[in-house]
């Protein structure tokens, strides 16, 4: 199964557009980094009855986790139910999403998450890591890296 997209990413605050390719989705359960290879290690059920709460955690390790320093590091999930995947952040945005934060090393929890209807349902989602490095005489230097993921699980 393949899925034709057009995918963003984002760095150090300027958009960058990736080329158009088939994106292979590498397996229906994984929480797939949308353009690349990469697959997210996550701790969620693939199936659940409506009505009732996903819960998991999904592991996410950061390109700025290697820099050990003082400057501040965070790192958002956005995330929302959704019957297509946007084109970019910003379509995103436009859409109801919930929003989740990274706590204790690498750990992203996801939690309250209800379905309505029974079948395949698509969770699309945007990881927005931000590094702010102190540069000294009150100027803080702000890097963002952005990915793109989507996940699918069957309510039943």
């Amino acid at each position: 199964m393949g899925v034709c997209l057009i995918c963003f990413g984002c760095r150090d605050g300027k958009y960058t557009i990736k080329q158009t390719k088939n994106v292979k989705v590498l397996d229906d359960t994984t929480f797939q980094i949308l353009g690349t290879d990469k697959v997210m290690q996550y701790y969620l059920p693939d199936t659940i009855k409506v009505k009732d709460t996903l819960k998991g955690h999904l592991i996410y390790r950061s390109e700025f986790d290697t820099i050990k320093n003082n400057d501040a590091h965070v790192v958002d999930f956005y995330f929302t139910k959704t019957t297509s995947l946007s084109q970019n952040f910003e379509e995103f945005k436009n859409k109801k999403c919930d929003t989740f934060v990274r706590i204790r090393d690498s750990i992203i929890p996801i939690y309250d998450i209800t379905f309505e209807k029974k079948g395949s349902q698509l969770f699309e989602g945007y990881i927005r890591d931000y590094l702010f490095i102190d540069r000294g005489n009150d100027s803080i230097q702000m890097k963002t890296s952005t990915q793109h993921v989507m996940y699918r699980v069957y309510v039943k």
